[in-house]
Parts: C-alpha cells; sequence; structure tokens
C-alpha cells in the first residue's frame, strides 16, 4: 500500500449494500473499518493542518483542514466512509487552496448522535462546521458517491455559499424510479423487493438505513444554483457494481441507464460538463488519483476567475 492511500477493505454485501452498488453509491464500506493511513499523519506533509473534533448540533464531528487560500475546497465522502478516504487527492489540491475534510454524524471518528444520519441533516450539519472552523466561502464541493447527494442538498438549501460543485460517480435523484422503468419480469420484482427491505428497516441509524430518505430528499431540493458544474463518471468495471442476482439483460439495461444518468445531472446546469474516466473504476480518486486532481484544479482555477477574492 502506498503511503497516504486509503484503500478500503469490503465485505459481503448485505441488501442496503446491494442497493447502493446499484444506484451508483460507490466507496460504500462498514464506518468502522479503518487502514494504517487513517490518521495521514504523514512527517512530510508540511503544508499548514488544523485537526479539530468540532460540536455540531448535539455531537463531536472530526474534520481537518490542510492548506491555505482560497476559495475553500470541501471534500464529502461516499456512504459510510471516512474523511480518510480522500487522503490520495489531498496533498496536491491543497498545495494550491485550502481543503476541508470530515466525518459526517456516525462515521469514521465523528459521533452518531441522536439526529437521522440522512443526507439533509448532513448537509445542515456541514453548514454549521464550516462556520465553526471560520471557512470562508463561497466553497467548491466535491462529493463522491453518497457524498455527491450530501452536496447537492446543500448547493440547492445554500446557493449563495456555493462557487463550484463536482460530483464522482454520484446519482441521479430519481434513479430508483428510471430503473424501474428499465427492468421487467422477475428482475423489476427483485428490485422491488431490494427496496422493500430498506422501507421496512427496524431502528435505522446508518447513512445505510436512510439511503431512501436522502434519495427523496434530493429529488425535493430546489434547483442546483448556476455555477461551473462537473460530473465525473467511471468508465471501468461499473458492470461489477451491479448485483449478479439480476439477468445478464437485466445488468446491461441497468449499466446503459447508470451513463445516461450521469449525463442527464450534468445537464442539470447549463454548461454543466460530463467526463467520462473510461480507465478507472468506482473508486475514481483512490483508483488513480491523478485524473481526478486535474479537474479539481481546472474547477479551481475556473472558480477563481470567476470571483473577486
Amino acid at each position: 500500500m502506498k503511503k497516504g492511500k486509503f484503500r478500503p477493505r469490503r465485505k459481503a454485501a448485505g441488501w442496503p449494500l446491494f442497493i447502493a452498488l446499484l444506484i451508483g453509491l460507490a466507496g460504500a464500506i462498514p464506518a468502522q473499518e479503518r487502514s494504517a493511513a487513517d490518521d495521514f499523519n504523514i512527517p512530510e506533509f508540511r503544508l499548514k493542518k488544523v485537526e479539530k473534533m468540532v460540536e455540531v448540533n448535539g455531537r463531536m464531528l472530526h474534520c481537518i483542514a490542510y492548506g491555505k487560500g482560497k476559495p475553500v475546497i470541501v471534500l464529502l465522502s461516499g456512504l459510510n466512509a471516512p474523511q480518510d478516504f480522500w487522503n490520495a487527492l489531498i496533498r496536491p489540491v491543497a498545495e494550491k487552496t485550502t481543503v476541508v475534510t470530515y466525518d459526517r454524524s456516525g462515521c469514521g471518528r465523528s459521533q452518531l448522535g441522536d439526529l437521522p444520519p440522512h443526507g439533509q441533516q448532513a448537509a445542515a450539519d456541514l453548514k454549521v462546521l464550516l462556520e465553526k472552523i471560520a471557512a470562508p466561502g463561497p466553497y467548491i464541493l466535491v462529493g463522491h458517491s453518497y457524498g455527491a447527494n450530501v452536496a447537492r442538498l446543500f448547493a440547492a438549501a445554500h446557493p449563495a455559499l456555493v462557487g463550484g460543485l463536482i460530483l464522482l460517480d454520484g446519482q441521479y435523484p430519481g434513479i430508483l424510479e428510471e430503473q424501474k422503468k428499465a427492468l421487467a419480469g422477475e428482475d423489476l420484482a427483485k428490485l422491488e423487493r431490494m427496496i422493500s427491505s430498506l422501507k421496512s428497516k427496524a431502528n435505522p441509524k446508518s447513512e445505510s438505513d436512510y439511503l431512501l430518505a436522502t434519495l427523496e430528499q434530493a429529488m425535493q431540493a430546489g434547483p442546483l444554483p448556476q455555477v461551473p458544474f462537473v460530473v465525473v463518471t467511471s468508465g471501468a468495471n461499473r458492470l461489477a457494481g451491479i448485483p449478479l442476482v439480476f439477468s445478464e439483460d437485466g445488468r446491461q439495461q441497468l449499466l446503459r441507464l447508470s451513463m445516461e444518468l450521469q449525463k442527464k445531472t450534468a445537464a442539470e446546469i447549463p454548461g454543466g460538463e460530463h467526463i467520462v474516466l473510461e480507465e478507472i473504476g468506482p473508486t475514481l480518486h483512490n483508483e488513480d488519483p491523478k485524473p481526478v486532481v486535474k479537474i479539481v484544479k481546472a474547477m479551481l482555477s475556473r472558480v477563481r476567475k470567476g470571483q473577486k477574492w
């Protein structure tokens, strides 16, 4: 393992993680699993680094700010994934500006608390956290997988605080309804059983448990702000993320649909750009951070030109 690169181990997926993979939520890992790179106390990382536990809505959230300068780039991890998921990306980006990572409630080193950890709450928490660490907006939000939902909800709720938006293998908010239209017969029945298993979840506590609620919140949210917008899609191993319980034809239909919806997402903002990284799988910035770093730096330059700092 290369120093500073976090490669999550995966356990056998239950229905919640099956459905997570199905709707494009790559990067879903159990919150308790961490790698040797978790603390990121790498001696040669000589840029400014401030690490804090911050009280947010009654629980302590762990966050780290790297580098200096504006605009501030906020990195939002995938389902149940700790902020360490971004380690491979941080150094080259923090050399150019301030980068903020954090663990959402119930993830990594942050407390779960009593509030439901769905996307809407996560977006509200993020606003409070950024205020408490005095990180100035507008921000460039970079959301991977489930983190793209949180980025969308934050952007829709606080458009004036967003200067740029990058979604890495996120999902179209209405993806489940689109998947129902694409499937038929036993494949459709299997999808509906998966969805029903999440709806009937007793005592929901984790982000996985609130998956459907978060998608519904994203569907009901207002439009995204008119800011520089990039949707990045992995081009490799996408079929592997679709459960084998579906027929081969069903899996191909879902694969085709997933790419169509990535394009549709990019069209939500006029001038939105869709970039397919053909040789990289769903973990994107962990598999090969270089092209993602290039995209983030390009967004940084674009936002700086459009803002007076």
